[in-house]
This record gives structure tokens, sequence and C-alpha cells, in this order.
């Protein structure tokens, strides 16, 4: 009996080890999950838009109008301006066969202050240029040529004066033919061949001393205008400079000069402006 007994118990532990597994069990059993993390990359910051003045490490200056850079003739405030193909702003030079075929001239504040097509000046904005506006032109144009920054004021304009006596004797016109502002057209005769009369000389030496930064600058006559056989010079802070004469006569005697010691008095004066 003890040994049937034994048998069943042996035969019902090997069914249970056979039976398989149920659903439920199978869901009762732990399970493991893999989860995978994918990395978003950071977006780039985009770089800020460049705008207005922007001065490189170099010193080059450039000007910036929706993100894009400047180049050749521009208006930027009230003021003018001219910028290399490359965007560099230009300063104390001139500009041949620039935007529009037009010659520009800069100053040393990088301003254009003038520009030129074929024989006819005109402003940076575009108007045609008086007799003045064109020897106030020229004289910076060609102090800025033969003066330097290492020169003091007094050197500077002896080095003008000394310019303006190189040129050789010749009459453009009479006195007569200069018109109300006389000085700077018979000047412009003179910037433009290098020679002339003593009224060229005075008038192109009077506006480069104005170039220079002399102010009680004028150019004076013995004669009223419609004498033809007037003499000129300049007068500068009431001392005497006569380009003819100091080339003609004596350097030393006609260089600035007093009135007792030139021997001519003025009975035209005009002021440079």
């Amino acid at each position: 009996m003890k040994k049937t007994k034994m048998f069943m118990l042996v035969l019902t532990s090997a069914v249970l080890a056979l039976t398989p597994v149920t659903a439920n069990a199978a869901e009762a059993a732990p399970s493991q999950v893999t989860e995978t993390v994918i990395a978003t990359p950071t977006p780039t910051p985009k770089k800020p838009q460049k705008k207005g003045w922007v001065k490189t490490k170099s010193g080059i200056r450039r000007y910036y109008r929706k993100g894009k850079r400047l180049t050749g003739f521009q208006k930027i405030g009230k003021n003018y301006f001219y910028f290399s193909a490359k965007g560099t702003l230009l300063k104390n030079t001139t500009v041949n066969k620039g935007y529009r075929g037009f010659t520009y001239y800069i100053d040393n504040k990088s301003h254009v202050i003038g520009r030129k097509k074929g024989s006819t000046y005109y402003t940076a904005s575009g108007k045609r240029m008086t007799q003045v506006q064109i020897a106030n032109l020229r004289s910076k144009q060609i102090a800025a040529e033969i003066t330097n920054s290492s020169m003091s004021k007094s050197q500077k304009l002896q080095t003008c004066f000394n310019w303006v006596i190189k040129g050789y004797y010749n009459i453009w016109r009479d006195f007569d033919q200069g018109g109300k502002d006389w000085p700077a057209t018979f000047a412009n005769d003179h910037f433009l061949h290098h020679n002339g009369d003593c009224v060229s000389d005075a008038g192109a030496f009077a506006y480069l001393a104005k170039a220079i930064g002399y102010k009680n600058v004028y150019v004076c006559a013995d004669a009223v205008q419609s004498n033809n056989n007037a003499h000129a010079w300049c007068e500068i802070n009431g001392y005497v400079y006569d380009p003819l004469f100091a080339e003609a006569k004596s350097y030393s005697k006609y260089y600035g000069a007093t009135y007792g010691s030139y021997g001519l008095y003025p009975v035209l004066k005009y002021k440079i402006s």
C-alpha cells in the first residue's frame, strides 16, 4: 500500500512538471523594456546682421545696409562717400572714371567734395559748381598733393607759394573779363594750366592759403577792374605776398612784406571765403 501511494505521488509530480504554462501565468512574469533615446542637435544661432558703420581690426571702415556692404558712390545721412569695389571707405583721394563715368574728389574726412564729368564740375549732390566752388575744390586737391601733415602751417604756406611761382607768365584773360568773382576765375586759370599773370598767381595762392587754414586772406589790386593794366597780389593777415614780383624781382622782398616796403596799396580788395 505504501508503494502504491509513493508511485502516485511521483506520477503527479511528473505530470505537473510537463504541463505548459498558461497565458495568465506568462503575463504575471516580469518583462524587460529597452528604451532608445534620440538626441536632438542644438540649432546654431544665426550671426546678427551687420548694419551701419563697421570698423575692422585693421582700421578699414565699411557701411552695411540690410546686411550688405555698400560700394561705389553713396549718400549716408547728409554726406556723400565713395567705397571701393570691396566696400572699403576711401579717403583723401581722387577716383577717376567712377560711378556713371564721373571723377570723384574725396577729402581727408572721406567726404566727396565734388565730382567732374568732361570739363564741368558738380557738387557732391549734383549741382553745377560756381567758379568759387571750383577754386575751393582745386585748391584743396593741390594743397593735399604738395604738403603733408609733418609740415608746420608756415611751411605749407611757403610750399604753396613756391608751387605758384613755378608756373610761367601767361595771360588767359583781361582783368575786366573776370566777372564779380574775379579772383576765383583767375585762380582757376592757374589751377587748370599751372601758369598765368599777376591776377592768376595772386588768386591761386590766396585760395591755396585758405585751403591750408588761413582766414584773413584777400586778393588785392592797385586799380579798378576795368583797368587791364592793374597789378594784383595776395594779402594774408595784413602782409603782402606777390608771387609774380617774387619770381621776377626779389623773393625775400615780396614774400610776407609790409605795405611800407611793398610800395603799392589796394584799390580793390576781395576777401577769399
